[in-house]
């Protein structure tokens, strides 16, 4: 029967596609095929009524029939779901990786380039090192970490031991503002002073001319090298002088040693007595350098790099080829060798910044410092 024909009919579901057919005039009363389950259990919307009116023979037919939908639109459903998690995937894991990249190649080097900063206001005269080796793609910042590195450097060179209060103030984190300011107030300190100067420099300086600057250069390598490895700094470079400095400590620190091996009473040296300064008073009282724990090993350093200098010059293939040099010795009719003098002094120091805004040198003042140069003489 025609009944027959059409259940054989289903949808995507499984479920009869035809669940509703209504013909005139063959059966004008009631539906030629209807399945009354599926018609009142689905949604308006699985619903499809499509409807015809046409004439054949001059007669006028009707037929209406009603389509299940739901397959359709469980598979457009399914369809969005998946589509819906597939696109949730991709985002989250292009979030991934793009978090990763912004990690790896910007958030973790400014990282670095703040701890790097950062560490420079505790401690500026520590070497800075970062390990490039790891990671890739990391151009523009390792550029600007070299860039940091490179003007730390510079800074330690050129305000050395004294200026590092000046770099740690300016690199202070808890200072927001963007205002350099390197005229800072100076600190009390302790300190070998010592003042090396070459000999018969002006007429070195006429008959060498351009040339003068290698041969300073030349033997200032030497006596820096010298001092630092014996623990001294290297503070000014004159010309024909340079200024060195072994330190022993700032004020604050030094009385609290002294207060500590004399069992917490402030005590003073006064001709080698010690005399006990009331706690009330908070100025500065006189310190006593020889009871300073490591004072001597420290100044014997100092004399032993003022011997290695003197050996050194004595023995630099450098400075030796400057013995047969035809402007130093009048084309060799007269005897040349380079010649220094030393001084060394221990006492206080004022360590701070000497200068305006647009030139300051970091430096020590004092007679203490002067007595090094009169001694030298």
């Amino acid at each position: 029967t025609l009944d027959d024909f059409y259940e054989q009919y289903e949808n995507l579901s499984g479920e009869p596609y035809i669940i509703k057919l209504y013909m005139q005039p063959f059966k004008p009363e009631e539906p030629f095929f209807e399945s009354r389950h599926e018609l009142f259990s689905l949604r308006d919307s699985a619903i499809t009524k499509e409807e015809r009116f046409p004439t054949v023979g001059g007669v006028d037919y009707r037929t209406a029939v009603w389509f299940n939908n739901n397959g359709v639109h469980e598979e457009v459903a399914l369809t969005g779901i998946l589509t819906t998690l597939f696109v949730s995937l991709v985002m989250l894991t292009g979030t991934v990786v793009f978090d990763a990249d912004v990690q790896n190649l910007v958030l973790k080097p400014i990282e670095r380039m703040m701890n790097m900063v950062e560490q420079v206001s505790k401690d500026p005269l520590q070497p800075l090192y970062f390990d490039h080796t790891s990671g890739s793609g990391e151009y523009e910042t390792r550029l600007l970490e070299g860039t940091i590195e490179k003007i730390t450097s510079l800074l330690r060179v050129g305000f050395g031991e004294a200026g590092a209060g000046i770099i740690s103030a300016n690199l202070n984190l808890e200072d927001n503002t963007s205002v350099i300011n390197p005229l800072i107030p100076g600190v009390r300190i302790y300190a070998i002073f010592g003042f090396c100067d070459i000999h018969h420099f002006e007429d070195i300086n006429e008959k060498l001319g351009k040339d003068i600057m290698t041969f300073v250069n030349t033997i200032a390598a030497i006596v820096h090298n010298y001092v630092h490895d014996w623990k001294g700094q290297c503070n000014k470079n004159l010309g024909n002088a340079f200024l060195v400095v072994w330190r022993i400590g700032d004020e604050h620190t030094l009385q609290n040693i002294l207060s500590a091996n004399t069992g917490g009473d402030r005590q003073t040296m006064v001709n080698g007595a010690a005399q006990n300064v009331p706690q009330k008073k908070k100025k500065a009282y006189a310190i006593d350098l020889r009871r300073v724990p490591g004072v001597d090993a420290m100044a014997d350093m100092a004399m032993i790099a003022y011997l290695k200098i003197v050996a050194e010059l004595n023995r630099s293939k450098e400075i030796l080829a400057y013995r047969s040099e035809p402007r130093l010795t009048n084309n060799g009719t007269t005897n040349y060798q380079v010649s220094m003098g030393f001084g060394l002094h221990a006492g206080w120091g004022s360590e701070g910044a000497v200068g305006s805004l647009q030139k300051v040198d970091a430096t020590y003042l004092s007679p203490h410092v002067n007595m090094s140069a009169r001694l030298e003489s």
